[in-house]
């Protein structure tokens, strides 16, 4: 297992005891002093861990590795996301995942978040997102630049940051599916 991004280590430290002690797991920080304190959390702790200190865009990886989890790297999406590094799950057969790679710093990553955690708290309005994004899927299938117009998933998550942004929400303030 690998996790990009690990800062301290304190989540590995809260779950070690679920972990199977089988599992051996590679944890992985761009800063050196999270690196640091990470080692030294999870040093005592009687599970397999190794952590370095990586570059997210130059993991000390085969490229394939995430092959094995049946994750492809989409380079082609480097045009419409240029600080993301987008994998796809499924090489073959219907697309069920994407997995976003980016800096915590990304105005995206932060627009990802409140997307997120608003959509937590409207259930409604995340059924009718999702159910959007399957419609999307089955009529634009692997047209990515097809999928940025006004009426897609891109232009709805943009309203509902605005929306929840500005804290004026509700349903009637949604772009109408």
């Amino acid at each position: 297992m690998l996790e990009v991004g690990c800062g301290p280590g304190g989540y590995w430290a809260e779950v070690a005891e679920m972990i199977p002690p089988s599992w051996h797991i590679t944890l992985s920080d761009f800063s050196p002093g999270m690196v640091a304190e990470a080692r030294q959390r999870l040093a005592a702790l009687d599970r397999s861990f190794t952590v370095i200190h990586a570059d997210v865009q130059d993991l000390p990886f085969p490229d394939e590795s995430l092959g094995a989890l049946d994750y492809t790297y989409l380079q082609h999406y480097e045009a419409w996301l240029p600080d993301e590094l987008v994998f796809r799950k499924a090489s073959s057969g219907p697309w069920t995942h994407h997995l976003h790679v980016m800096e915590p710093s990304s105005p995206r990553w932060k627009e990802f978040i409140l997307i997120r955690d608003y959509l937590r708290q409207h259930p409604p309005i995340a059924d009718a997102y999702a159910g959007l994004k399957q419609a999307l899927a089955l009529v634009f299938e692997d047209d990515i630049s097809a999928s940025f117009g006004p009426d897609t998933p891109a232009a709805y998550s943009s309203a509902i940051l605005g929306h929840q942004a500005r804290g004026i929400l509700g349903q009637a303030l949604i772009p109408p599916l």
